[in-house]
C-alpha cells in the first residue's frame, strides 16, 4: 500500500478515537504523522490509548500522544515523503 496523504492520515485518526475522547485537536496532528504507513498510524494510537487506559484515564491527552508517536520515530526509520 501506499502511505496515506494527510486527508487519509485524518480520516484514520478519527477512525482509531471514535471511541476514545481526546483533549488536544486530532487534524493538528496530522503533520506529525506524514510518512508512516497505516500499520504505524495505528500502532501510534492504540499506544497512546493503552497509555490512557493503564493511567485509569478516560481521555487520552495530547502529552500520551506525543510520547507514542515519539516512540514510533525512533523504532521507525525515516521513509521518504512522496
Amino acid at each position: 500500500l501506499d502511505l496515506p496523504d494527510s486527508r487519509q492520515i485524518e480520516a484514520m485518526l478519527d477512525l482509531q478515537f471514535k471511541n476514545y475522547q481526546t483533549n488536544f485537536d486530532l487534524s493538528e496532528q496530522v503533520s506529525k504523522l506524514a510518512g508512516q504507513s497505516f500499520a504505524d498510524i495505528e500502532r501510534i494510537c492504540l499506544d497512546a490509548i493503552k497509555n490512557a487506559v493503564m493511567k485509569r484515564r478516560k481521555i487520552v491527552s495530547e502529552t500520551e500522544f506525543a510520547a507514542a508517536v515519539k516512540h514510533a520515530s525512533k523504532r521507525m526509520p525515516a521513509r521518504p515523503h512522496k
